[in-house]
């Protein structure tokens, strides 16, 4: 796991510092933050991390062939993390929208909103975001590096680990 938390990282990190670069050039932000404030924080990122697995679940579950009965949740006790994954072999469009739309939606759309906006905690609720999307986007990196051989590859899940496996018709 450390390896995948420093690409999520090596990911993650550059689309944080281009938004928090375009957040600084907008002009400093007016508010601040209350303590209480740090609570409601902390409670809506742990909110957010549910929500980014029923976003993988959702678009996955629109195009796998048995529709969302295709979709488990669970959680690794381990790590103390929920996952998503989808039990049919996807292509790879389809693959690549359900893993990414989660880090668009709670990442980078609420951090550019911030960038409009002015609004520190949006941004940096965003950009939390974004980083815990890291793993998604180790994974659409291992996607877009596979070359398949034919033009009907599908994708799966890995079954027990973070990553997907490749099937092809030879």
């Amino acid at each position: 796991m450390g390896y995948a938390n420093m690409m999520a990282l090596v990911l993650g990190l550059p689309v944080v510092l281009v938004l928090g670069l375009a957040f600084l050039v907008r002009g400093p932000w007016p508010g601040h933050f209350a303590p209480q404030g740090l609570l409601v924080f902390l409670a809506l990122f742990l909110v957010l991390v549910v929500v980014h697995e029923l976003i993988h679940g959702l678009f996955w579950g629109l195009v796998a062939p048995d529709r969302f009965r295709a979709i488990e949740f669970g959680l690794m006790v381990q790590y103390l993390t929920p996952y998503c994954c989808c039990k049919q072999p996807l292509g790879r469009m389809p693959y690549a929208v359900g893993a990414l739309m989660p880090t668009l939606l709670l990442g980078v759309l609420p951090a550019a909103m911030a960038v409009v906006t002015g609004w520190l905690p949006l941004f940096l609720m965003g950009a939390l975001m974004i980083l815990a999307g890291g793993g998604d986007l180790c994974i659409l990196l291992e996607l877009w590096r596979y070359r398949p051989q034919t033009a009907d590859a599908v994708y799966l899940d890995h079954p027990y680990l973070c990553g997907l496996v490749a099937f092809e018709r030879l």
